[in-house]
């Protein structure tokens, strides 16, 4: 509706048909990306998906945990107190920080719900609704 009045105005007042063109273009690509983002905002992801990434995670910190106390025990055996810290550090932190990822991923797959960090999606429906 916009751009209909934009184009009476326009073309009243002598302007060239060219750029009002190009405008309209990029407002239906602009309206389009919208379109796309709210399609794959509201599009879940494969279930399958989603067990795997768990999968893979879990799977990686029973490995880490493996390696880690392999290495600790070699550490004590042979007094070397370092490795022995540096492994016990890595057995606490390396865990919760891949599973503090798939935590924030969780909480991040939906940027236009209600939460604080969202974006304001009823807002943005409120602007259009008023278009």
């Amino acid at each position: 509706r916009v751009t209909n009045e934009m184009v009476k105005h326009f073309v009243q007042n002598g302007g060239e048909w060219i750029v009002l063109e190009q405008f309209q273009h990029q407002c239906a690509a602009a309206r389009d990306g919208i379109e796309l983002a709210m399609t794959y905002a509201n599009t879940q992801l494969p279930f399958s998906y989603l067990h795997l990434i768990a999968f893979m995670v879990s799977t990686n910190n029973v490995c880490m945990t493996v390696k880690c106390a392999v290495k600790l025990a070699i550490a004590f055996s042979s007094g070397d107190i370092q490795t022995a810290i540096a492994e016990v550090i890595f057995l606490i932190v390396m865990p919760l920080l891949f599973h503090g990822m798939v935590v924030i991923t969780f909480m991040l797959h939906d940027p236009f719900g209600t939460d604080i960090l969202d974006f304001p999606i009823l807002s943005y429906q409120v602007y259009v609704a008023n278009c």
